[in-house]
């Protein structure tokens, strides 16, 4: 059996100094988050400047409600915040669109240059972006374990190779000759390190709160189709496993600041017929009385997560919603404007419960806002 590991006792005193600093809060908030933005106003603006670094957030969507499209904008989002930012997609359904993608970061480069002045076509450097993107394919619950192993194991071998700038070796300067008996002493001592430039200067500031190292964001679309099967044959032990496996999943997000996001598919509320009334059987998440959408996975899953979003569609307009409900549950047509409605249902470190946006995404994948009147 393994030895846990120590902790150090520096790590009990500032657990304990945050913990007096919330004293509300029955679990004590991490260090202040680094957030990666989506451009989309609304949604920024309801999770407090964009999703975190370093914690798991899943999103339960329902089908065509825009989960793609925010994706997209997230990797592009953080591939475009530092050269040494990585992505990694682990597809359980064989839909990435990586032609999607390379659009949506064409996109955003090109709006970039042109906020500052510049002009030019953006489609190479696009292509040199979606190097530092990961594809990997998982087909079953213990391939998805697998792709996490891997990508743990390529974090930290990367975060090993990088020296620490105080142990950096250096060519001793050549402004003197020494003496042949001083040659071996020469060789034998440490070599001085050079004086700071602005630029190193500057580049230590840049990826001080990275460590030095790269910052990652890890995209699980979707944990419902893997874990689902292993449910049905034995809920317990399927329990289990998704239990043990979202740990795993936790102590990688947070011991190397990876931003986390989990898909998941929802199911609609059964309802009860009585006296010509429809009623739900159970209360809904939603803080909307016409959706009667929960995540999947069962009622314990959210628990498991630092932040857990409902992704779902409304309609905009009057006219919209009376053309949607009077068709008793079908399919809504093209002609019926539906807008993707984000809320937040649970959030572990945050004050965030109940925030909600509302967005559109347009055939370029931008995200637009809608204002509610």
């Amino acid at each position: 059996m393994a030895a846990a590991e120590p902790i150090l006792a520096s790590s009990l005193w500032t657990a304990e100094e945050e913990h007096a600093s919330y004293p509300n809060r029955t679990t004590s908030p991490p260090h202040q988050r680094r957030k990666v933005a989506t451009g989309c106003p609304s949604i920024d603006d309801s999770l407090q400047g964009g999703f975190d670094y370093g914690s798991i957030t899943c999103v339960s969507a329902e089908a065509e409600s825009g989960a793609k499209d925010l994706s997209y904008s997230l990797i592009a989002a953080h591939l475009l915040t530092s050269e040494r930012a990585e992505a990694t997609v682990v597809d359980t359904t064989n839909s990435f669109d990586v032609r999607r993608l390379h659009k949506r970061l064409v996109t955003c480069l090109t709006r970039d240059r042109l906020r500052d002045g510049k002009d030019g076509d953006m489609k190479d450097e696009a292509v040199q972006m979606l190097e530092r993107a990961r594809i990997m394919k998982a087909f079953d619950f213990v391939g998805l374990t697998e792709c996490v192993a891997e990508l743990r194991e390529n974090i930290e071998v990367s975060s090993n190779r990088q020296p620490s700038p105080s142990h950096q070796v250096v060519s001793a300067p050549r402004g003197t000759i020494g003496d042949s008996e001083d040659e071996e002493e020469m060789l034998d001592a440490p070599s001085l390190p050079p004086k700071p430039t602005q630029s190193s200067l500057k580049e230590t500031n840049d990826q001080a709160d990275l460590g030095g190292r790269s910052s990652h964001l890890l995209i699980i679309d979707n944990i419902t189709y893997v874990t689902s099967p292993i449910l049905k044959n034995s809920h317990v032990q399927g329990q289990a496993l998704l239990t043990t496996f979202m740990r795993s999943l936790a102590h990688v997000t947070r011991a190397h600041g990876v931003c986390t996001i989990i898909h998941n598919t929802t199911v609609t509320y059964a309802t009860n017929n009585s006296n010509n009334k429809t009623t739900a059987a159970e209360p809904t998440p939603s803080i909307f009385a016409s959706c009667t959408l929960r995540p999947a996975l069962g009622k314990s899953f959210p628990y498991l997560l630092d932040l857990h979003l409902l992704l779902h569609r409304l309609p905009i307009s009057p006219v919209d919603t009376k053309a949607v409900y009077a068709a008793h549950g079908a399919i809504p047509k093209p002609e019926h404007r539906l807008a993707s409605v984000l809320e937040v249902m649970h959030d572990r470190y945050s004050d965030r419960v109940g925030h909600w946006s509302a967005f559109r995404a347009d055939a370029e994948g931008n995200l637009a806002a809608l204002s509610v009147s």
